[in-house]
Protein backbone atom coordinates (compact mmCIF):
# COMPACT_ATOMS: atom_id res chain seq x y z
CA UNK A 1 0.00 0.00 0.00
CA UNK A 2 2.85 2.11 0.52
CA UNK A 3 3.03 2.51 -3.37
CA UNK A 4 -0.33 4.08 -3.32
CA UNK A 5 -1.19 7.83 -3.85
CA UNK A 6 -0.95 9.63 -0.45
CA UNK A 7 -4.74 10.90 -0.99
CA UNK A 8 -5.96 7.23 -1.21
CA UNK A 9 -4.63 6.41 2.14
CA UNK A 10 -5.51 9.84 3.69
CA UNK A 11 -9.54 8.36 2.28
CA UNK A 12 -8.55 5.48 3.92
CA UNK A 13 -7.50 6.61 7.18
CA UNK A 14 -10.95 8.98 6.89
CA UNK A 15 -13.32 6.30 6.29
CA UNK A 16 -11.99 4.53 9.59
CA UNK A 17 -12.99 7.47 11.78
CA UNK A 18 -16.26 8.13 10.08
CA UNK A 19 -17.07 4.41 10.90
CA UNK A 20 -15.26 4.33 13.94
CA UNK A 21 -17.26 7.38 15.22
CA UNK A 22 -20.84 7.48 13.32
CA UNK A 23 -23.53 6.51 15.22
CA UNK A 24 -24.92 3.06 14.08
CA UNK A 25 -27.75 4.41 12.41
CA UNK A 26 -26.03 6.46 10.14
CA UNK A 27 -23.44 3.59 9.07
CA UNK A 28 -24.52 3.17 6.19
CA UNK A 29 -23.29 7.00 4.97
CA UNK A 30 -19.56 5.59 6.24
CA UNK A 31 -19.88 2.75 3.52
CA UNK A 32 -20.63 5.03 1.03
CA UNK A 33 -17.33 6.45 2.00
CA UNK A 34 -15.54 3.71 1.52
CA UNK A 35 -17.68 3.01 -1.51
CA UNK A 36 -16.40 6.49 -3.06
CA UNK A 37 -12.74 5.23 -1.78
CA UNK A 38 -12.83 2.48 -4.10
CA UNK A 39 -14.34 3.62 -6.86
CA UNK A 40 -11.89 6.35 -7.23
CA UNK A 41 -9.56 3.50 -6.77
CA UNK A 42 -10.80 1.36 -9.53
CA UNK A 43 -11.06 4.44 -11.66
CA UNK A 44 -7.02 4.81 -12.01
CA UNK A 45 -6.63 1.11 -12.16
CA UNK A 46 -9.25 0.88 -15.10
CA UNK A 47 -7.47 3.74 -16.87
CA UNK A 48 -4.05 2.89 -16.77
CA UNK A 49 -5.04 -0.94 -17.45
CA UNK A 50 -7.10 0.43 -20.45
CA UNK A 51 -4.40 2.47 -21.99
CA UNK A 52 -2.25 -0.27 -21.89
CA UNK A 53 -4.39 -2.60 -23.59
CA UNK A 54 -6.26 -0.81 -25.88
CA UNK A 55 -4.12 2.35 -26.78
CA UNK A 56 -6.10 5.77 -27.69
CA UNK A 57 -9.01 4.35 -28.52
CA UNK A 58 -9.60 2.98 -24.61
CA UNK A 59 -12.98 5.37 -24.12
CA UNK A 60 -14.26 4.72 -26.98
CA UNK A 61 -13.82 0.90 -26.53
CA UNK A 62 -14.98 0.68 -22.72
CA UNK A 63 -17.82 3.62 -23.73
CA UNK A 64 -19.08 1.13 -26.22
CA UNK A 65 -18.59 -2.43 -24.42
CA UNK A 66 -19.69 -1.45 -21.27
CA UNK A 67 -22.44 1.40 -21.05
CA UNK A 68 -25.41 0.40 -23.50
CA UNK A 69 -25.93 4.27 -23.58
CA UNK A 70 -22.27 4.69 -24.58
CA UNK A 71 -22.10 6.94 -21.04
CA UNK A 72 -18.64 8.68 -21.00
CA UNK A 73 -16.07 7.20 -19.03
CA UNK A 74 -15.66 10.08 -16.95
CA UNK A 75 -19.45 9.21 -15.56
CA UNK A 76 -18.90 6.00 -15.40
CA UNK A 77 -19.95 4.20 -11.79
CA UNK A 78 -18.69 2.15 -9.75
CA UNK A 79 -20.88 -0.77 -11.33
CA UNK A 80 -19.45 -0.19 -14.39
CA UNK A 81 -15.61 0.45 -13.06
CA UNK A 82 -15.80 -3.35 -12.26
CA UNK A 83 -17.40 -4.75 -15.39
CA UNK A 84 -14.75 -2.70 -17.23
CA UNK A 85 -12.00 -4.58 -14.44
CA UNK A 86 -13.85 -7.98 -15.60
CA UNK A 87 -13.44 -7.04 -19.44
CA UNK A 88 -9.76 -5.76 -19.06
CA UNK A 89 -9.01 -9.55 -17.52
CA UNK A 90 -11.25 -11.13 -20.02
CA UNK A 91 -9.54 -8.88 -23.22
CA UNK A 92 -5.99 -10.01 -21.82
CA UNK A 93 -4.66 -7.22 -19.67
CA UNK A 94 -1.18 -8.18 -18.37
CA UNK A 95 -1.81 -6.83 -14.69
CA UNK A 96 -5.27 -7.44 -14.53
CA UNK A 97 -4.49 -11.33 -14.87
CA UNK A 98 -3.23 -11.46 -11.26
CA UNK A 99 -6.62 -10.49 -10.14
CA UNK A 100 -8.56 -13.50 -8.58
CA UNK A 101 -11.97 -14.50 -9.41
CA UNK A 102 -12.28 -14.46 -5.40
CA UNK A 103 -11.45 -10.54 -5.82
CA UNK A 104 -13.84 -10.23 -8.20
CA UNK A 105 -16.88 -11.97 -6.89
CA UNK A 106 -16.08 -9.99 -3.64
CA UNK A 107 -15.90 -6.77 -5.55
CA UNK A 108 -19.60 -7.68 -7.27
CA UNK A 109 -20.87 -8.42 -3.48
CA UNK A 110 -20.18 -4.42 -2.72
CA UNK A 111 -21.46 -3.56 -5.92
CA UNK A 112 -24.98 -4.98 -5.11
CA UNK A 113 -24.78 -3.28 -1.67
CA UNK A 114 -23.51 0.55 -3.42
CA UNK A 115 -27.05 -0.26 -5.57
CA UNK A 116 -28.82 -1.10 -2.87
CA UNK A 117 -27.76 1.41 -0.66
CA UNK A 118 -28.35 4.40 -3.51
CA UNK A 119 -32.05 3.47 -3.65
CA UNK A 120 -32.81 2.43 0.17
CA UNK A 121 -32.11 5.87 2.17
CA UNK A 122 -32.74 3.67 5.58
CA UNK A 123 -29.02 1.96 5.14
CA UNK A 124 -29.99 -1.98 5.21
CA UNK A 125 -26.58 -3.48 5.40
CA UNK A 126 -26.10 -7.29 5.73
CA UNK A 127 -24.81 -8.12 9.29
CA UNK A 128 -22.08 -10.24 8.38
CA UNK A 129 -20.17 -7.23 6.24
CA UNK A 130 -17.23 -5.74 7.21
CA UNK A 131 -16.32 -3.44 5.29
CA UNK A 132 -13.15 -2.20 6.79
CA UNK A 133 -11.17 -5.36 6.07
CA UNK A 134 -13.23 -6.44 2.39
CA UNK A 135 -12.10 -2.82 1.48
CA UNK A 136 -8.26 -3.67 2.03
CA UNK A 137 -8.97 -7.11 0.65
CA UNK A 138 -9.87 -5.89 -2.64
CA UNK A 139 -7.39 -3.30 -2.52
CA UNK A 140 -4.42 -5.72 -1.87
CA UNK A 141 -5.89 -8.33 -4.58
CA UNK A 142 -5.59 -5.38 -7.30
CA UNK A 143 -2.70 -4.03 -5.96
CA UNK A 144 -0.49 -6.05 -8.76
CA UNK A 145 -2.90 -3.73 -11.62
CA UNK A 146 -2.59 -0.30 -9.73
CA UNK A 147 0.14 1.60 -11.97
CA UNK A 148 3.12 3.80 -10.21
CA UNK A 149 2.06 7.55 -11.08
CA UNK A 150 5.00 10.12 -11.44
CA UNK A 151 5.23 14.07 -12.17
CA UNK A 152 7.95 15.30 -14.04
CA UNK A 153 9.92 17.69 -12.44
CA UNK A 154 12.70 18.39 -14.57
CA UNK A 155 13.08 17.41 -18.38
CA UNK A 156 16.45 18.95 -19.28
CA UNK A 157 18.50 16.02 -19.03
CA UNK A 158 16.49 13.82 -21.60
CA UNK A 159 16.37 10.92 -22.12
CA UNK A 160 16.65 11.07 -17.90
CA UNK A 161 13.40 12.94 -16.57
CA UNK A 162 13.68 14.23 -12.52
CA UNK A 163 10.25 13.23 -11.53
CA UNK A 164 8.13 12.97 -8.47
CA UNK A 165 7.00 9.41 -6.84
CA UNK A 166 3.30 9.81 -5.83
CA UNK A 167 3.34 7.30 -3.70
CA UNK A 168 3.70 6.90 0.47
CA UNK A 169 7.36 5.81 0.82
CA UNK A 170 10.82 6.88 0.31
CA UNK A 171 12.24 8.01 -2.17
CA UNK A 172 10.20 10.27 -3.24
CA UNK A 173 12.24 11.51 -6.03
CA UNK A 174 13.90 9.72 -8.49
CA UNK A 175 15.58 9.93 -12.35
CA UNK A 176 13.67 7.89 -14.79
CA UNK A 177 14.95 6.99 -18.24
CA UNK A 178 12.02 7.37 -20.98
CA UNK A 179 12.82 7.04 -24.84
CA UNK A 180 9.91 9.04 -25.08
CA UNK A 181 9.70 12.56 -24.86
CA UNK A 182 7.52 13.57 -21.57
CA UNK A 183 6.10 17.43 -20.59
CA UNK A 184 7.72 18.92 -17.37
CA UNK A 185 4.86 19.63 -14.70
CA UNK A 186 2.78 16.69 -16.34
CA UNK A 187 1.07 13.10 -14.52
CA UNK A 188 2.22 9.69 -15.76
CA UNK A 189 1.40 6.27 -15.34
CA UNK A 190 4.36 3.34 -15.21
CA UNK A 191 3.96 -0.16 -14.69
CA UNK A 192 2.94 -1.25 -11.27
CA UNK A 193 6.08 -2.42 -8.53
CA UNK A 194 8.44 -0.05 -11.16
CA UNK A 195 11.64 -0.72 -9.21
CA UNK A 196 14.27 1.66 -7.92
CA UNK A 197 17.79 0.65 -9.62
CA UNK A 198 21.70 2.07 -8.51
CA UNK A 199 21.14 5.77 -7.07
CA UNK A 200 17.80 5.96 -6.89
CA UNK A 201 16.68 5.81 -11.18
CA UNK A 202 14.02 3.72 -12.88
CA UNK A 203 13.82 2.53 -16.13
CA UNK A 204 10.28 1.68 -17.14
CA UNK A 205 9.27 -1.70 -18.99
CA UNK A 206 7.01 0.35 -20.49
CA UNK A 207 6.60 4.11 -22.25
CA UNK A 208 4.68 6.15 -19.55
CA UNK A 209 1.24 6.64 -19.97
CA UNK A 210 0.08 10.51 -19.65
CA UNK A 211 -2.42 10.29 -16.77
CA UNK A 212 -5.99 11.82 -17.69
CA UNK A 213 -9.46 11.48 -16.36
CA UNK A 214 -8.01 10.18 -12.92
CA UNK A 215 -5.55 13.29 -12.36
CA UNK A 216 -7.60 15.19 -10.05
CA UNK A 217 -8.05 12.11 -7.64
CA UNK A 218 -3.98 11.39 -7.80
CA UNK A 219 -2.61 14.69 -7.48
CA UNK A 220 -5.69 17.28 -6.06
CA UNK A 221 -5.65 20.83 -7.14
CA UNK A 222 -2.01 20.13 -8.66
CA UNK A 223 -1.59 20.93 -12.03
Amino acid sequence: MLKLPPTLIEKFDSCLYFLEEVLDEFKHTAYREFYTLLENYLKIVVEFNAKHLYGDDWKQILEERISSTKKPFEKFTFGDLFQSLKLLKKDGSIYCEYIDDEILELLDEHVNIRNRLTHDFTGNIPEDIDIKEDTLKIMYGILKAFPTCIKIINDKKKPWYNVELIWNQLPKKVSLYSEKDLKKGELYFIEPYSYIIDKNKMHPKIHPIPIGVSKDIIYPNKK
